[in-house]
């Protein structure tokens, strides 16, 4: 949820017949459920401003573990997952992070 508030959702007052909360997107007005920026490369993907460039390569030797790291237009981040560093390096990149 500290994701989509950091990049405009709003909470909308209704859930989801699953219990599931509603956003609403800041670029459409439309509501949704919050993709799974955290879990999915492919979303959180989604996250890198249009025309910036990627990277990523897996750290094997970083301590205390293995990780990721993920560089979006010049702003790198390092975490257990694809997904979680190409989220951080993005909001970085957007000044959201």
């Amino acid at each position: 949820a500290r994701i989509a508030l950091a990049l405009g959702w709003t909470r909308h007052a209704d859930t989801y017949a699953d219990g599931a909360a509603v956003w609403v997107k800041p670029d459409t007005g439309h509501m949704a459920r919050l993709p799974c920026w955290t879990a999915s490369l492919d979303a959180a993907l989604t996250l890198v401003p249009d025309g910036k460039p990627i990277g990523m390569v897996y750290e094997p030797h970083w301590a205390p573990a293995n990780a990721w790291q993920a560089v979006v237009d010049a702003e790198p981040a390092m975490a257990a997952t694809p997904a979680l560093a190409m989220c951080c390096a993005a909001l970085r990149t957007r000044g959201a992070g």
